[in-house]
């Protein structure tokens, strides 16, 4: 299967914004968005200064195209600090085997089951999320 590249940027959310306000969709329309968490990294992984978030999204494109053969990954990864473009956002990804045609695939770094987005680094994923999905829906 053909690699699609990533786009590989981190944005803040108004910057975010420009970026989408400048695409155009003629051959790739989705129709709404799916919303996953990552589980892992969780928050505290992504956060621990480790492994740099920019070297965690290219891990993450070596495991969806090399360990796993898509073709394509999910179009943003959110975090704390920025809302990464992965995928385009202006062809599909690969994301949810029912959804993958149809729509835009958003990834929430974290795990819902042990970490507490209400607070902290896990309520600025869940305000980034928030942002990120209100410039999609108005895009469309």
């Amino acid at each position: 299967m053909t690699w699609k590249g990533i786009v590989n940027r981190a944005f803040t959310p108004q910057q975010f914004a420009y970026y989408v306000a400048s695409l155009t969709f003629p051959l790739w329309r989705p129709q709404f968005v799916v919303l996953h968490n990552s589980g892992t990294p969780t928050l505290a992984q992504w956060r621990s200064g480790s492994i740099s978030p920019q070297q965690r999204i290219l891990d993450l494109e070596h495991f969806y195209r090399d360990k796993k053969g898509w073709s394509a990954g999910p179009h943003l990864v959110i975090a704390a600090d920025f809302i990464w473009t992965f995928t385009s956002l202006t062809t599909s990804g690969v994301h949810s085997a029912s959804w993958n045609s149809v729509a835009w695939g958003v990834e929430m770094v974290g795990d819902y089951n042990s970490e507490d987005f209400s607070e902290g680094p896990g309520a600025a994923v869940a305000a980034n999320t928030v942002f990120a999905l209100a410039t999609l829906c108005t895009a469309l």
